[in-house]
């Protein structure tokens, strides 16, 4: 079986893989929103925005998931 493969066969990285995934993608969404705010002239931060992009990230687990779940046991 080929290290690639790995993530698929351990349950421990494949947890540790979504949570990352997760935070990853939320803090990044915080970030963009706080860029706006206080960088852009033109741009303006928004919570509910960063709402949506957390959901955006959940919504995006899940759809990978569905997709790969004949990997996924």
């Amino acid at each position: 079986m080929g290290s690639s493969l790995k993530q698929f066969v351990y349950r421990k990285i494949r947890y540790n893989a979504i949570v990352f995934s997760l935070v990853t993608a939320t803090l990044f969404g915080i970030f963009i929103e706080l860029f706006q705010e206080f960088v852009l002239t033109d741009r303006f931060g928004d919570w509910a925005d960063a709402l949506a992009n957390f959901a955006g990230s959940v919504i995006g687990i899940l759809v990978f998931r569905a997709l790969f779940r004949e990997h996924i046991r």
